[in-house]
C-alpha cells in the first residue's frame, strides 16, 4: 500500500514525530547547510520534480533555471526538503506550482481526482496505484488537506520515505530514474531535446527504468532514445581541429579534433589547478546544421551543440564543478 501519511502532515504543518517543531528542525537544517563548506547539489531534486510533473528528464536550461531557483530559496536539496518547507515558504510553492500549471502538466494528469493519481503514480513510479493507497491520496484532495498543485510532490515524498518491501522498490525506482535522467540530460543537444514529440521520447524512456535498472546497462536505452529524437547528418560536416576555453566552478583550455567518422579526441588543461585533461566524445545526431556533442574531459563530463559553421556552446559537469564551455574551428 503507498500510504505515506508523513509527507501530508509536513504538509500541513504538523509533527510527524509527535511532538516536534517542523520549522524549528527546518531552521536549524539550513543553518548546517549555511555553514558547511560543501556545494549543495539541487539537480537531483530538479529531475525528481521534472520526473514528477512531467514524466521526463529535465532539459540543461530548466535545469539549471530551477537549480538557480531552489539554491535562492534555499529550503533544501531534497524532494523530503522541499515538501516539509513547502506550506510556509510563498517562494517555494511559486516554483512547485509553476510545474503543475504548466500546459505539459496539465495536459498529462487530465480527469478526475482518481485518474490524476493514477496518473502520477504511472508517470513516477511506473505502476499502477493499489487500491488502499489510491483511495488515500484521492480522499486527501477531495478533503481540501491536499492541493493537486502539491500533490506529485508528495506522492514523490512519500515514495522516497516508506520502507515497506513495495516502498522500497518504488524508491529505488525513483533513484534509478533520477540517476538516468541526469546522464540523459547531459548527453542530449540542446536544440534536440525541444517539443512535444521529443519529450514524449524521454518519457517513453523512463518508462522502462526499473527498481533493478543500473547506469550501465540502460546506457544503449539512452543512447537510442536521444538518436531517435533528430534525423542524422554527415560527420564530416563538423570534422576538423577546434580549440577553445572552460569557465564556471574551474577555468580551463583545451583543444580537441572531430574526425570524419564523428570520434572526438583532444586535450586539455585546468588553469586552476593544472590538471590535464584527455577528451574523448562522439557526435550525436544532427539537425539540420548543428549536431549535439557529448563526451568526457578526464574526470569531466560535457554536451553541447556543434555547428557546422565550427563553433560549440555546451556545458560541463563534475566533481562537484559546473560551468560553461566554447570552443571555435581552427582547421579541417
Amino acid at each position: 500500500m503507498l500510504r505515506y501519511l508523513v509527507p501530508l502532515l509536513l504538509a500541513l504543518g504538523l509533527s510527524a514525530c509527535g511532538g516536534g517543531d517542523t520549522s524549528t528542525a527546518e531552521h536549524k537544517t539550513q543553518q548546517m547547510r549555511q555553514g558547511s563548506a560543501v556545494a549543495v547539489d539541487y539537480g537531483p531534486v530538479v529531475q525528481q520534480l521534472y520526473i514528477a510533473y512531467f514524466g521526463r528528464p529535465a532539459d540543461a536550461g530548466g535545469l539549471a533555471n530551477f537549480k538557480q531557483q531552489l539554491q535562492i530559496i534555499n529550503k533544501g536539496e531534497t524532494a523530503q526538503h522541499l515538501n516539509a518547507a513547502y506550506a510556509g515558504s510563498s517562494a517555494l510553492q511559486t516554483v512547485v506550482n509553476s510545474f503543475a500549471v504548466s500546459a505539459e502538466s496539465q495536459a498529462l494528469y487530465t480527469g478526475d481526482t482518481g485518474a490524476f493519481v493514477r496518473s502520477i503514480y504511472v508517470n513516477l513510479l511506473n505502476r499502477e496505484p493499489d487500491s488502499e493507497g489510491k483511495a488515500y491520496w484521492v480522499n486527501a484532495i477531495n478533503s481540501g488537506q491536499l492541493t493537486r498543485a502539491k500533490a506529485a510532490l508528495s506522492i514523490l515524498t512519500g515514495a522516497l520515505d516508506n520502507k515497506t518491501p513495495q516502498g522500497l522498490l518504488d524508491a529505488q525506482v525513483i533513484n534509478n530514474k533520477t540517476a538516468n535522467s541526469a546522464v540523459f540530460t547531459q548527453l542530449v543537444g540542446v536544440n534536440v531535446y525541444s517539443g512535444d514529440a521529443a519529450a514524449a521520447l524521454a518519457r517513453d524512456m523512463l518508462r522502462k527504468v526499473k527498481a533493478d535498472t543500473t547506469l550501465e546497462g540502460f546506457r544503449a536505452t539512452i543512447d537510442s532514445t536521444v538518436q531517435a529524437m533528430t534525423p542524422t547528418a554527415p560527420a564530416s560536416n563538423f570534422a576538423g581541429n577546434y580549440a577553445g576555453n572552460y569557465d564556471g566552478s574551474d577555468l580551463g583550455t583545451f583543444t580537441f579534433t572531430v574526425a570524419s567518422n564523428g570520434k572526438i579526441t583532444g586535450n586539455g588543461s585546468s588553469t586552476t589547478s593544472g590538471v590535464t585533461l584527455v577528451i574523448t566524445g562522439d557526435l550525436g545526431n544532427a539537425s539540420g546544421t548543428s549536431v549535439p556533442l557529448a563526451g568526457s574531459m578526464g574526470p569531466l563530463n560535457f554536451s553541447g551543440t556543434l555547428t557546422a559553421s565550427g563553433t560549440l556552446t555546451g556545458i560541463w559537469s563534475g566533481l562537484g564543478m559546473s560551468g560553461s564551455l566554447r570552443a571555435n574551428r581552427t582547421s579541417r
